[in-house]
């Protein structure tokens, strides 16, 4: 063979594997992709410069009807219904899935009890002796915090957001539909103790 025409059969094997590198083709796009990230934008024009017309959100569908080689897809925007572009990259071919929703913790209410008197005094401490914080008229409700071994209840005021303590027999459960009136039993100046616990903290 001479040198000639092998030089040829070199050549003509070049152009015909610089051919076949030029048929090869890339996968077509799906029909209907999804958006992945959580916010992008349509915008008017293949590139990011473009201006924007609508926003998009994670799992928005995609009508995809034309690829460009420089990585960017026109599509129209399912929801919407406006046709832009949007980058090759942030379409998937399934919408993402969706997040794991958190169970809200609902925090149990406290009881709630209901001064059963005209008025009772809210004491700093549990003692008739103690500081008064607030004069509660009846029916006011509150919220039961906890209770001591003597009968006092330790109370919450939702107005203003108080806690105090008060003596469990001017409480109650329900709203009354009159005051409970405590009269001072007989013997109570019999002594100091007597007549402190026959002293009623209400009226």
């Amino acid at each position: 063979m001479k040198p000639t025409n092998t030089w040829l059969i070199l050549v003509y094997l070049g152009l015909a594997l610089i051919l076949m590198g030029g048929c090869v083709t890339t996968a077509p796009l799906p029909s209907t992709m999804y958006i992945n990230p959580a916010v992008t934008y349509l915008r008017n024009g293949p590139s990011l410069e473009s201006g924007t017309l609508v926003e998009l959100t994670a799992g928005d569908q995609m009508d995809v009807l034309e690829a460009t080689d420089t990585g960017w897809c026109k599509v129209r925007s399912v929801r919407t219904n406006v046709y832009g572009w949007v980058p090759k990259d942030l379409l998937a071919a399934a919408p993402p899935p969706p997040k794991p929703v958190t169970p809200a913790v609902i925090k149990p209410s406290l009881p709630k009890l209901y001064v059963a008197v005209k008025s009772v005094n809210l004491r700093e401490q549990p003692s008739n002796r103690a500081n008064s914080l607030k004069e509660l008229e009846f029916n006011s409700k509150v919220e039961k915090l906890g209770e001591n071994e003597q009968g006092w209840v330790q109370v919450r005021v939702t107005e203003g957001n108080i806690t105090g303590w008060i003596h469990q027999r001017y409480l109650e459960g329900y709203m009354l539909p009159k005051p409970r009136v405590f009269t001072k039993p007989r013997g109570a100046g019999a002594g100091p103790k007597k007549a402190e616990e026959a002293a009623p903290d209400a009226m």
